[in-house]
């Protein structure tokens, strides 16, 4: 045997056991990574193979198996390196905490809004005192997560790095809560799988209640609403149990049976998430005409802030040409970004001048001036260093001469995932009575904060990211709570395991009834 598969060989088997006793990792993990590889490689060299001639097929698979154990070597070397949280001395972790709280103090425009300042002062106190003498980097993150949380701000939170998040284990199933109750909308893993529509009763010996309770700590979020969006995420559940496997005990839907598996979302669980997203995933921004000549608008994201204005003009334009009188407008899901993206949309809805913000807010900080955003409001020089600054009655947007206005009606669609500057694009039409609002309260509230700015600790390197405005939506009221539709209509947990769209249904079936009583009307 040559020297060098001997080297590669003892290599492997030193990782491997290295790996086997990180407790960063699941041996599943390990064991799937290692055969995925070899398979995937052995397939391939195969199929390649055929392709060559008077090539002997020992050496020749011999050879590209060597070369895919050397890129298993370097990606062990990866997953070792990116899963390692390195532990932080308490001192060092007090100071990471001091230093998020003056940053806080200082850009936030009210960070002490939904408690008093005092109160959340002894809650730091008292996990100051409680912390170790070292702390692991995730810990430190929970514990600026948990703390973060109590200021109820949605943009206000520690960031995860998402290389801490490839290579280890997540929630191996897709869940949705009801009435505080957790069920399984589908699987994440090939193994273990729990029906869909079963309800979850306890999770790691957490009953379903301390389940949600945990979680709602870990997460910051302005109403029930998005709650519910965050502490389903596989990941963000992930955190919470520190990356490892899974109890689960589930009531069965047809027996009302407890059964209990034990799973891990390891590599496999991953590629499922990759497959499920690359299936549900759709452009930011999609135009279709759906039967009955109803125009289907998909408004699924606010970042594609290069695209926009090119694909409004050729969908109005077509909207006109085929005469179409009925647009549905879909912002479910739609997680905010650039707010202009909404703002030029409604050049194509509205013919009176019309608010997204009735009034907004910004305390005047160093840290922001420095990015040169504040320069749009104030010149440094003209205000105050950490004086709050608040714009009533902004100015209205006008609309332009625009021969592609719609001037026919319109349907928007909301849920819990309607957030930030989508939830600011909903506001109009909710205070100005234009068009009809179908579906779910949003994840957004109508008066809360925003415009993120984001720091680094300097001890742990944990990003924090921090809103430094205060947004009064167009007729915003201050009660902590999002958008709330015309008619509440919310897809049951059979609708998610049959892809179900009850919301869209209902919205057509609601057209459909307009149209009829119109040519009943005009009939008589």
């Amino acid at each position: 045997m040559k020297k060098k598969y001997v080297i590669c060989a003892v290599i492997h088997l030193v990782l491997i056991v290295y790996m086997l006793f990180n407790q960063n990792l699941l041996v599943n993990d390990i064991i799937e990574m290692f055969l995925l590889v070899l398979v995937m490689s052995f397939l391939f060299s195969n199929v390649f193979f055929l392709f060559k001639k008077k090539t002997p097929y020992i050496p020749y698979i011999q050879s590209e198996l060597f070369k895919s154990s050397i890129v298993l070597i370097a990606l062990w070397g990866l997953i070792i390196y990116s899963t390692q949280f390195k532990s932080i001395a308490k001192e060092e972790a007090i100071g990471d905490l001091d230093v998020m709280i003056e940053k806080l103090e200082h850009i936030h425009p009210d960070i002490y809004y939904c408690l008093p300042k005092d109160s959340f002062e002894q809650v730091l106190m008292d996990y100051k005192k409680e912390m170790p003498d070292k702390i692991s980097e995730l810990e430190l993150y929970k514990g600026c997560a948990r703390l973060t949380s109590l200021f109820k701000d949605a943009h206000t939170k520690p960031v995860i790095n998402f290389m801490q998040l490839a290579f280890r284990a997540i929630f191996p199933n897709k869940i949705r809560i009801m009435e505080e109750k957790i069920y399984v909308i589908d699987n994440l893993t090939w193994m273990d799988r729990i029906p869909p529509g079963s309800e979850i009763v306890a999770i790691n010996g957490r009953s379903t209640s301390q389940f949600i309770d945990e979680m709602s700590q870990l997460v910051s979020f302005e109403n029930i609403a998005w709650r519910n969006r965050l502490i389903t995420d596989p990941f963000n559940i992930a955190i919470w149990n520190n990356f490892g496997s899974y109890t689960i005990s589930y009531k069965q839907a047809d027996t009302g049976k407890i059964v209990k598996v034990h799973t891990s979302g390891g590599v496999l669980s991953k590629l499922c998430i990759a497959y499920l997203s690359k299936r549900e995933r759709k452009s930011e921004l999609e135009f279709k005409v759906l039967p009955d000549n109803i125009g289907y608008l998909g408004f699924h994201g606010c970042n594609d802030i290069k695209g926009y204005e090119k694909f409004y003009k050729q969908t109005f334009k077509e909207i006109q040409e085929r005469k179409i009188r009925h647009l549905i407008i879909d912002i479910r899901n739609n997680g905010g970004g650039h707010s202009v993206i909404g703002a030029e949309l409604m050049q194509y809805l509205f013919n009176q001048p019309f608010k997204e913000l009735d009034s907004l807010a910004f305390k005047m900080s160093k840290e922001i001036e420095e990015t040169g955003k504040m320069a749009y409001y104030i010149k440094p020089k003209e205000g105050d260093w950490g004086k709050l600054y608040k714009k009533v009655n902004t100015d209205p947007y006008l609309p332009r001469d625009n021969p592609l206005r719609f001037t026919g009606k319109y349907y928007i669609l909301l849920n819990n995932g309607t957030f930030s500057a989508a939830c600011m694009f909903a506001s109009p039409f909710k205070c100005y009575g234009d068009g009809i609002l179908i579906g779910e309260e949003t994840g957004g509230i109508t008066v809360g904060f925003g415009d993120v700015h984001s720091f680094s600790l300097p001890h742990s390197d944990i990003k924090v990211t921090t809103s430094w405005k205060k947004f009064w939506y167009a007729c915003g009221i201050d009660d902590r709570k999002g958008i709330i539709p015309d008619y509440f209509i919310s897809n049951s947990i059979e609708d998610e395991i049959l892809h179900k769209d009850r919301v869209l249904e209902y919205t057509l079936e609601l057209i459909k009834n307009k149209v009829s009583d119109r040519l009943q009307i005009n009939s008589n």
